[in-house]
């Protein structure tokens, strides 16, 4: 019997755009790590999900986004299209 499995990168989400503001405090990095999926809101440690956690919270999250996505994202313009309406950014 062949087995499928379901791909990880065909798999989508959303994070409530109010959410996400109040989480990464609108820094690109943090909001990238979310939205690109370097970092689940389920790996952020409970001690930094205290509002008064947040600059150490954008900090953790800022760090799960790999040097060479961020090369990527800042020299092919994916910059700007990473960030469209709604809040929603595009899987490329």
């Amino acid at each position: 019997m062949t087995t499928s499995r379901i791909s990880r990168s065909s798999i989508n989400y959303s994070i409530d755009p109010v959410e996400l503001d109040r989480l990464t405090c609108d820094d690109k990095w943090a909001r990238v790590a979310l939205w690109r999926a370097h970092a689940k809101i389920a790996d952020i440690p409970e001690h930094l999900l205290d509002d008064d956690a947040s600059e150490e919270r954008i900090a953790w999250l800022g760090s799960k986004v790999p040097q060479p996505n961020r090369d990527e994202l800042i020299s092919d313009g994916k910059w700007i299209r990473a960030f469209v309406a709604h809040g929603e950014v595009s899987r490329q």
